[in-house]
Formats: C-alpha cells, sequence, structure tokens
C-alpha cells in the first residue's frame, strides 16, 4: 500500500512511468496520493500499470503530469490490468510531442490498452492531448465509468499528424467503453467530439 505521500516533480528519461512503475503480481492499493509536475519520455508521466497487476487508485489527485516525445497517457498508462480508480481528481495532465513527427499523443490523463478498468467518481478538468482524447484514451480497451466529470478537457489539430478527435474520450479498435451518470461538459476537439 501506498498512502498519503506527494510525488512532486519526477522524471524519467526511460520510456516508461515518472514517479510509479508498477509490474506487481501482488494487490497495488495508492491512496491518498498526490502526483504533481511528472514527466516521462514515452508513456505515463506518473504511474505505469502493467500486464495482469491488479491495482486500486483511490482519493489521489493529479496535476500537470506529463507524457512527452511519444506521449500516451500523461498521468496513468494502464496495460492490460485490472484496475480501479476511484474518486480522483486529473487536472491539466498532458500527452504532447515536443518535436514534428509522426508518432500520434494520446490520453492527456489516462491511456487504457487492452483492458477494462473502472473509473467511479472522478474529475477530469483541462486534460489535453495533442492527437486523440483529451482525457482518456482507449485503445482495444472498455472501461467502465460511473459517476464521472469531464470538464474543458481538449485535443489539438496538426496537419502534418493524425489528429483533432475526442476533447473527452477516443475509442480505437475494438473499445467499448460503458458510461453511466457521467458529465462531459465544454470538452473540445477540432474536428469530433466528444
Amino acid at each position: 500500500t501506498i498512502s498519503d505521500s506527494l510525488f512532486i516533480g519526477n522524471s524519467t528519461g526511460f520510456p516508461l512511468a515518472g514517479a510509479i512503475y508498477n509490474v506487481s503480481t501482488a494487490p497495488v492499493m495508492i491512496t491518498r496520493c498526490f502526483f504533481s509536475g511528472n514527466s516521462s519520455e514515452m508513456q505515463a508521466g506518473a504511474i505505469f500499470i502493467g500486464s495482469s497487476t491488479d491495482t486500486t487508485i483511490e482519493y489521489c489527485e493529479f496535476w500537470e503530469n506529463t507524457a512527452v516525445y511519444d506521449g500516451k497517457g500523461g498521468a496513468i498508462f494502464n496495460l492490460s490490468s485490472l484496475t480501479r480508480i476511484h474518486s480522483s481528481l486529473f487536472y491539466n495532465n498532458r500527452a504532447r510531442e515536443h518535436m514534428f513527427g509522426l508518432d500520434e499523443m494520446n490520453g492527456g490523463a489516462i491511456y487504457n490498452s487492452s483492458c477494462s478498468p473502472l473509473i467511479s467518481f472522478c474529475t477530469f478538468a483541462e486534460n489535453y492531448a495533442d492527437s486523440f482524447g483529451g482525457a482518456i484514451f482507449n485503445s482495444s480497451a472498455s472501461p467502465t465509468i460511473v459517476n464521472c466529470t469531464f470538464y474543458g478537457n481538449s485535443v489539438g489539430y496538426f496537419n502534418w499528424s493524425p489528429s483533432g478527435y475526442g476533447g473527452a474520450m477516443y475509442n480505437k479498435g475494438t473499445s467499448s467503453p460503458v458510461i453511466k451518470n457521467s458529465i462531459f461538459w465544454d470538452n473540445v476537439a477540432p474536428i469530433a467530439n466528444p
């Protein structure tokens, strides 16, 4: 269990996880933690959750974390895992490309790949991705999203790279999210929303 802790300004030149890299085979609980200003040069500005891990994140805040260059998951990258995220705030996290290139920068707050996380009672505000999914990007992933608010999230548009879709969320491949009792408000995409 990781609880009541601050993760501020951590970074990695290795492509995964500015703050926490989690591939544990034992259940992991992260509760009442604050993540701010963490960065990774590829995936997971704050937390990488690896294959087959059982992870619960609750009552946490993620402020201004960034995945850069081939940015995927400004705060969290969730890969083939059993993950629950509850009562947490994601504010102004970013998936960015610092150089002109052809890669996609997806999931300003969360990038889900080949998994079905439960995300409940969370707020996603003013997160940004250069390409797709200002708050959440799903790649063959089917999250259940309950009682969440998506406000002011956005994506960019660049004529040199695929981009501009899903101000709040973008679903790719076999993704089939279930969304219940949630609010999508003032999210922005140059081509298509939400």
